[in-house]
C-alpha cells in the first residue's frame, strides 16, 4: 500500500463501502482503512420507506 484506503461517500444509492479479497497477507505499511467520513447508512426495509 502507498496511501490510505477510503471509499467514496454514500450518496443514498452507492458508496460508503470497502470490499476486499486478500490472499495470504495484506501489508498496510502504516496506512489506514478509513470509512468514518463515508456515512454509509444501512438499507431501510421497503415497508418503512417514506
Amino acid at each position: 500500500m502507498n496511501a490510505d484506503i477510503t471509499p467514496p461517500r454514500w450518496d443514498g444509492t452507492t458508496g460508503g463501502v470497502i470490499v476486499m479479497a486478500v490472499t495470504n497477507n495484506f501489508i498496510m505499511n502504516g496506512y489506514a482503512i478509513n470509512v468514518a467520513a463515508a456515512a454509509y447508512e444501512p438499507a431501510i426495509p421497503v415497508k418503512n420507506r417514506p
